[in-house]
């Protein structure tokens, strides 16, 4: 017997499954389009995360790999990003243990630096969302100096390294946030999916 979800878990549950996707594929386009889906599950004004969550009462923890080279003084060091490696599952291992976040401190989360400007997750998520072509795509004069830094990194990364596009280190960074997002709500998601198995998957809501 199919159970009945809520609009807000039919939402999650296909929300996460699209996350999944867009993490795990090595085409840029698909990357740049988890900016979408991270923005509508983390940061609209009522995150679905939060709507889903509201009944099941899951604690989220987001586990993320050591930023002490972000966070680092160092005049000689031009640039960091964290990239992948903000995913402890996808990143190199680090000496340092995972650190475990609440989604505030998620999103507050310092994953590169440029110079002095510095990026954390959510402005990874907001710029690439609504800036660089993940929800909308605005012209290059208009984009402010800390915005156009996160491009900045991927040029450089292209001269010292190849290979790189401008949106490179953005939608590596994406995917690492993807993952870290999805190994986070995997017990919210087993929560929803209840009894529903393969076979019988939830119904969705009615209003719907």
């Amino acid at each position: 017997m199919n159970k009945s979800i809520s609009e807000a878990e039919w939402h999650l549950l296909n929300a996460l499954d699209e996350l999944k996707r867009q993490s795990t594929e090595t085409d840029e386009y698909q990357n740049l389009m988890a900016a979408k889906t991270l923005r509508f599950l983390l940061l609209d004004g009522s995150p679905l995360l939060h709507q889903a969550n509201r009944l099941h009462k899951v604690k989220i923890e987001f586990v993320v790999g050591d930023n002490s080279s972000v966070d680092s003084a160092d005049p000689s060091i031009l640039f960091t990003f964290m990239g992948i490696g903000i995913s402890p599952r996808l990143g190199h291992p680090q000496k340092k243990q995972p650190h475990k976040l609440t989604l505030e401190n998620f999103l507050s989360y310092r994953i590169g630096r440029y110079q002095e400007h510095v990026h954390t997750v959510r402005d990874v998520i907001d710029v690439a969302a609504n800036k660089f072509g993940g929800v909308h795509l605005s012209s290059p004069r208009s984009l402010l100096e800390k915005e156009v830094a996160l491009k900045d990194f991927s040029v450089i990364a292209a001269q010292t390294m190849g290979g790189f596009t401008p949106l490179t280190l953005c939608t590596q960074a994406l995917r690492g946030i993807g993952a870290v997002v999805i190994d986070a709500t995997d017990q919210l998601r087993q929560s929803v999916l209840g009894t529903a198995t393969a076979s019988a998957p939830p119904s969705p809501p009615t209003s719907l």
